[in-house]
């Protein structure tokens, strides 16, 4: 028996809805609807343009396929979330606690000589072959002294510590390593450690820029992982993240 034909989405939204389940290898709507934990006929609802997701439903497709909310709401950016887009949302939840708990507990200030920086478990920076390992886990904030921070050159407001994943920057990035980014530092200059997203995958990488407009990606384990040149419309499309400034192996 001929499956029925699907009737064609009546909103935006709609059509966006079905091509998510269509990049997910056109993906059975009973599987579907049992992992968002809606009925086979709410998926069939939202994908003609019926009904609207729910807050809860749509951030479950978000957690459960990495889909960016931004695109399927407003079809701005790409369908699915790339680590860069992690980093954003993340960073602004983590102001929003900031702002909440100061506005609950204004008087409240034991470390107020001391600077929180926010760490992202979430988000793993690849020290290796570029891939690119997103884990949903909560985001906490580390204590760092001021003074410290103003010898380094860093904008406390503008950092952030990611992780790194693989082994290509040691000896000076160790695998799992805690690394302090300020992401106000997108001027890319030689020899300095920056973390990039270059078409999905964020990367660690000591940079060298070319006189042809073309740059170099250099592993300081260089033994093991060889240069690797970016043309100039890779570099057109490599977004920045901001300059590693330092890392350790443990908090």
């Amino acid at each position: 028996m001929l499956a029925r034909p699907e009737n064609e989405p009546k909103t935006p939204l709609a059509a966006r809805l079905r091509s998510v389940r269509q990049a997910l290898g056109d993906m059975d709507r009973d599987d579907l609807a049992a992992q968002l934990n809606v009925s086979k006929n709410s998926i069939a609802y939202y994908e003609r343009g019926d009904r609207t997701p729910d807050a809860d439903t749509l951030a479950a497709y978000s957690r459960l396929f990495n889909v960016n909310m931004n695109w399927v709401i407003n079809g701005e950016g790409q369908m699915f979330r790339t680590a860069l887009d992690v980093i954003v949302q993340a960073q602004r939840r983590a102001e929003a606690k900031e702002l909440l708990a100061e506005q609950e507990h204004p008087n409240e200030g034991a470390m107020s000589d001391m600077v929180t920086i926010p760490l992202y478990d979430e988000v793993r920076a690849s020290a290796g072959h570029g891939s690119v390992a997103i884990n949903e886990t909560a985001t906490t904030r580390i204590a760092f002294e001021p003074n410290w921070l103003a010898d380094l050159g860093v904008r406390p407001e503008s950092a952030v510590i990611l992780s790194a994943q693989g082994d290509s920057m040691e000896p000076t990035i160790m695998n799992g390593a805690p690394m302090l980014v300020d992401t106000s530092k997108k001027d890319v200059r030689n020899g300095f450690i920056y973390v990039f997203d270059v078409a999905g995958d964020l990367m660690v990488k000591r940079i060298e820029r070319l006189p042809d407009g073309t740059i170099n990606l250099l592993s300081d384990n260089s033994g093991k992982y060889p240069s690797r040149n970016l043309d100039l419309e890779t570099v057109s499309r490599m977004t920045v993240i901001g300059r590693v400034y330092a890392a350790v192996s443990k908090f």
